[in-house]
């Protein structure tokens, strides 16, 4: 009896350890106030200022670096082989145009030169004969010993010996401007192809010669600049070592690209000679007509994958749009295609703006 009396008594402390235990946790469960339901809330839109696109007048002005060089050269050859001698002139030294420079000489030259003497001493004497034979026949008409028909043969002689003599003469003036080397125009020599004792050929190049009064500035443009240059356009030329800037003149364009992917363009002294030197250089500036152009603060653009952009804002919200900016004007950039004058456009927080969609849809990796 005692052992069930004690077996009844452990169930009733489990049954009622049990019931206080779950009393205790509904009552815990009931005070405790239930958590508020975790919910994703959308970010906000960056607050961006807008400004709108204006009109400005704009002259715009085109740099670059001019070198002074020669717009020609002139190439001075040997009229004749021979042997260089009496070679006067370097590189440097200023010629006159008919000025002797050298001689050539040479066993060719001279017996082409004895030949043409020759040639005059027999042309003369012959011309000398044909004279005489026309006084004589003259004096025979006069005395009725001859006939004018003699006369005139006689006449026809002379003309036909002088017309040779004539050519004889020209024909030794040409050997001898072969043994002599002239200037063919007054100039700088720049460089000498031979020297002194060689032995040339016939046309082989001797020196080289810079006309005087014929330098052009050489400047090079690069990108949209060189496709704004034209014929006829003007601007100034500032020497690099100081001295008063000079007007020019665009006289050629070449058309064609240099390694460095620059056009070379020629300019010409708009005015009375400069006194330019050879292989100086300075910087040239071109200006053109104002004109108007669209302008958005700077801090507007973007840069994305090597386009700009502007985000344009409209009835639809903030729209990306592509454009081309051109030259800066202080805090402004003017734009030269893709905007029109009186849009608006984020200048702040525009990169915000722009890749926002991107951060919308970010999500860390697992």
């Amino acid at each position: 009896m005692a052992h069930q009396r004690r077996q009844r008594l452990r169930a009733g402390r489990a049954a009622w350890l049990t019931a206080t235990v779950a009393g205790s946790a509904l009552w815990l469960a009931a005070c405790t106030p239930a958590a508020p339901a975790v919910q994703e809330q959308a970010k906000p839109a960056p607050i961006a200022l807008y400004l709108a696109a204006r009109t400005v007048r704009v002259s715009p002005r085109l740099y670059a670096y001019a070198t002074v060089e020669p717009a020609y050269t002139v190439t001075v050859s040997a009229p004749e082989a021979g042997v260089l001698s009496g070679l006067r002139v370097t590189p440097g030294a200023r010629v006159t145009a008919g000025e002797r420079l050298a001689r050539l000489q040479g066993p060719g030259l001279a017996a082409q030169l004895l030949q043409a003497e020759a040639g005059l001493r027999s042309a003369q004497a012959q011309w000398q004969a044909a004279e005489k034979t026309l006084a004589v026949a003259r004096e025979q008409l006069a005395t009725h010993f001859g006939t004018r028909q003699a006369v005139h043969q006689a006449e026809g002689a002379v003309a036909q010996m002088q017309g040779n003599a004539a050519q004889a003469r020209t024909a030794l003036q040409t050997v001898r401007a072969l043994q002599t080397v002239t200037a063919p125009a007054a100039g700088t020599v720049l460089a000498l192809q031979a020297g002194e004792g060689a032995l040339v050929s016939a046309n082989q190049a001797l020196l080289t010669l810079q006309p005087a009064g014929q330098l052009w500035l050489r400047a090079s443009f690069y990108g949209a600049d060189s496709d704004q240059v034209r014929a006829g356009q003007t601007g100034r030329f500032t020497p690099a070592g100081g001295g008063r800037a000079l007007p020019v003149r665009v006289v050629r364009r070449f058309g064609t690209l240099a390694p460095n992917g620059g056009e070379s363009v020629a300019l010409a002294a708009a005015g009375a000679a400069p006194g330019w030197l050879n292989g100086e250089y300075g910087s040239v500036t071109l200006g053109e007509a104002a004109r108007a152009a669209v302008a958005v603060p700077t801090r507007a653009l973007i840069l994305d994958r090597g386009r700009w952009w502007v985000m344009v804002h409209g009835d639809h919200g903030d729209t990306p749009r592509a454009v081309t900016p051109g030259a800066a004007m202080g805090w402004d950039t003017l734009i030269t295609t893709g905007l029109k004058a009186g849009e608006k456009v984020a200048v702040t927080n525009a990169y915000l703006l722009f890749h926002r969609a991107v951060a919308r849809h970010f999500q860390l990796p697992d």
